[in-house]
């Protein structure tokens, strides 16, 4: 399987959550599922999200436009996660040289309406006009 996944931690997760949930061993993560699968382990990129990162949530609580009900999630509160993702998958997308290259993403949680947030409104980048259709072949929400 040559489609690149990009998987995209819930609130309080850690990437190495999908790697060794609980410290358990490899094979009950989700990574070691999708290889099972036969989804290529090369192809398979999670946020660089650590369990610290989360505090900046609490950001959000500095713009005023939260207060407004105007807030945007690529706000203070969000807004690093949405560059993660956009960067993440463009990085999958990238290290797929075989096929078409679009990716596949698996949304667990509160990482599932993040990454629905950053597909944003089909517009993948301004500058040069690339779709989110172009970059994403889907979207799978867990949890």
């Amino acid at each position: 399987q040559n489609t690149p996944v990009v998987i995209c931690p819930g609130f309080g997760n850690d990437q190495v959550d999908y790697y060794e949930p609980l410290k358990q061993p490899r094979e009950t993560g989700l990574v070691a599922a999708l290889e099972r699968r036969g989804f290529n382990p090369d192809l398979i990129f999670t946020l660089p999200v650590q369990r610290s990162d989360w505090i900046r949530v609490a950001g959000g609580l500095l713009d005023w436009n939260f207060y407004t009900n105007n807030a945007l999630p690529t706000g203070n509160g969000y807004g690093w996660y949405l560059k993660q993702f956009k960067q993440t998958v463009d990085q999958a997308y990238q290290a797929n040289n075989e096929g078409n290259g679009r990716v596949l993403v698996i949304g667990h949680s509160a990482g599932g309406w993040l990454a629905r947030a950053g597909m944003g409104d089909g517009l993948w980048c301004p500058d040069t006009n690339v779709r989110t259709s172009d970059r994403i072949c889907g979207l799978v929400t867990v949890g």
